[in-house]
């Protein structure tokens, strides 16, 4: 569609609502924290919009969150600590946006089903976090043209159902470890 405006912060009183999905549209302005307060929501799919500003850390408060998709859009700030404690979350995407900070350090305790984090085209920087390898689930990583330094953790090569890896565009500190390099035969980096 083409609807356009800022988020209608309306959905916020739809309790019972799953799937809020309004992609590909022109919907400028702000995520509206009153998404946080939709407790049946399982999918958020706000790409391909004009949204700017911080995501809500009401978002966080989502118990049954399973796919987050906030990309193409112009959001900026750090991703909230909240959405790291959604337990039942299996997509992050916040693929080209403006946004930057650091990933925390415990992101995959919390995450034991997250199977896509997609954070490339952003600012993000600092160190991958060395318990990624601890997200069992995950198939796809792409942390592409950010500001992330230091070294590739030795725990991604724990990740055996991974199928695609995309670091380039990074600061890192290369050491390829012998178990990486059978895991990178198989995936495409």
């Amino acid at each position: 569609n083409n609807f356009n405006g800022s988020g209608p912060a309306w959905f916020g009183n739809l309790p019972k609502l799953h799937y809020l999905l309004l992609a590909n549209n022109s919907f400028k302005g702000w995520v509206p924290p009153s998404f946080g307060k939709i407790s049946a929501l399982e999918s958020i799919n706000l790409r391909y919009n004009f949204l700017e500003g911080r995501v809500p850390e009401e978002i966080g408060h989502l118990p049954k969150l399973k796919m987050l998709r906030m990309g193409y859009n112009n959001l900026s700030g750090s991703i909230p600590a909240t959405i790291f404690n959604i337990s039942s979350l299996e997509l992050i995407d916040f693929t080209y946006n403006m946004m930057n900070g650091s990933l925390l350090e415990d992101m995959c305790v919390f995450h034991p089903k997250l199977e896509f984090l997609r954070l490339s085209e952003n600012e993000f920087d600092g160190q991958i976090p060395t318990t990624l390898g601890e997200c069992r689930e995950l198939q796809i990583i792409s942390l592409s043209y950010n500001k992330f330094s230091g070294f590739i953790p030795k725990a991604i090569g724990n990740l055996t159902l991974l199928e695609i890896l995309y670091f380039g565009g990074n600061n890192f500190k290369c050491i390829i470890y012998s178990h990486l390099l059978l895991l990178f035969s198989v995936v495409r980096i």
